[in-house]
């Protein structure tokens, strides 16, 4: 996926993540990370709003700092807290692992998990 500034108010609290909003994996991992925000911390948006034909990646912006791929899913589950935040230290691991294995799902996951015809914002 191209760089691209995504815009983020400063008035907003909350961090962003950005997904691909016809992505049946997508849709339910936002359905994960809604029921699990207690603290109401997230907001979501597709990427399809950002004029993203065929987005490849998650995006989280938090603070004003984009994080993508691989990173985003492990700042995710950091911010969640609990024992989610243990998935963290794997960003130990070679970026370009991490990368790739979140590469190689985004790749099939129209394949595997389907795909919907309109655009699900929550």
């Amino acid at each position: 996926m191209k760089k691209k500034d995504f815009p983020h108010s400063p008035h907003t609290t909350r961090n962003i993540i950005w997904y691909d909003g016809v992505c049946n994996l997508c849709h339910w991992s936002v359905r994960f990370v809604k029921r699990h925000d207690k603290k109401g911390i997230f907001s979501y948006k597709p990427l399809q709003q950002q004029g993203e034909a065929d987005p490849e990646s998650i995006v989280y912006l938090r603070d004003k700092i984009r994080y993508d791929r691989s990173d985003a899913v492990l700042m995710i589950l950091k911010e969640l807290g609990g024992a989610w935040r243990w998935f963290y230290p794997l960003i130990i691991i070679p970026k370009s692992w991490c990368d790739g294995a979140y590469d190689l799902v985004a790749r099939f996951r129209y394949r595997i998990f389907g795909r919907r015809e309109i655009c699900d914002a929550p």
